[in-house]
């Protein structure tokens, strides 16, 4: 089985979740990599694990013509249904069905920390650019100033040995994702650190949302439900207000790099 399909696994059957819950909260993120990637009507994006299709949605609305690839096919069922001018590609990040210098700008947007491979996936998005073209990387940013994070950590602990799916803070701090783009040959023009916060209306809510996320989706399986909802409830509590509602703040970093010989 490959790094794809052992992600889509888990992102497959919370698509629908995850569009309706959690989908949302980073794209002012995206906005930000689009207004600097995004330098004219017609160019031809690529949008590398681009989930439920927020961003190709965006992107599209801004006079771009876009690729998406995910792993799972329910997400791209989904793209396919907002986007329907897209079009979309069952791939793996590592090993992108497409010929060299394809596109004019190359998205990885809270994608590539799910890769097995990041550094075949950076290179993969360096294949695939044109000489010159952006490309835009986001994800979370440090873990100790992610509430998110907290949680996940307290799931983590649960494991007697550390989980094959290093999760969602894989490439944090920033400066972990850093080294790898200049080891891969890339060259960051410009960064950004981002804090965005939400509200779930009690832990419940909190817990219905989290169905739509791969790694509440796999340590469920190894785990089982309950020990999982024990500690993710445990760990909300410092996050709960007098009403229930839960609360969390957390920080997001993006870049817009290109080859470091352009």
């Amino acid at each position: 089985m490959g790094s794809g399909e052992r992600q889509a696994k888990f992102w497959g059957p919370g698509a629908k979740i995850w569009q309706e819950t959690h989908e949302a909260y980073s794209l002012p993120v995206a906005e930000w990599v689009l207004d600097r990637v995004l330098k004219g009507h017609a160019m031809h994006v690529l949008d590398t694990g681009c989930g439920s299709g927020g961003s190709v949605e965006l992107a599209t609305q801004r006079g771009a013509r876009v690729t998406g690839t995910d792993v799972a096919p329910e997400m791209l069922k989904l793209c396919k249904a907002r986007v329907p001018a897209g079009e979309y590609h069952i791939a793996d990040t590592e090993s992108l069905p497409f010929e060299d210098q394809s596109f004019d700008a190359v998205l990885a947007l809270n994608s590539l920390q799910f890769c097995e491979s990041p550094q075949a996936a950076l290179r993969e998005l360096i294949r695939v650019a044109r000489p010159g073209a952006p490309i835009g990387i986001a994800l979370f940013g440090a873990a100790s100033e992610s509430d998110f994070a907290k949680v996940g950590s307290s799931v983590r602990k649960l494991f007697d040995s550390p989980p094959a799916i290093e999760g969602p803070f894989a490439l944090s701090p920033p400066a972990k994702l850093h080294k790898l783009i200049a080891e891969t040959g890339l060259k960051i023009l410009e960064s950004t650190d981002m804090t965005l916060t939400r509200e779930f209306a009690s832990f419940e809510d909190y817990w219905t949302s989290q169905a739509g996320t791969a790694s509440t989706r796999y340590t469920i399986s190894v785990l089982g439900e309950e020990p999982v909802r024990k500690a993710m409830r445990e760990a909300c509590l410092p996050l709960q207000d007098i009403d229930g509602r839960v609360h969390f703040s957390n920080s997001f970093h993006a870049v817009i790099c290109r080859k470091a010989d352009i």
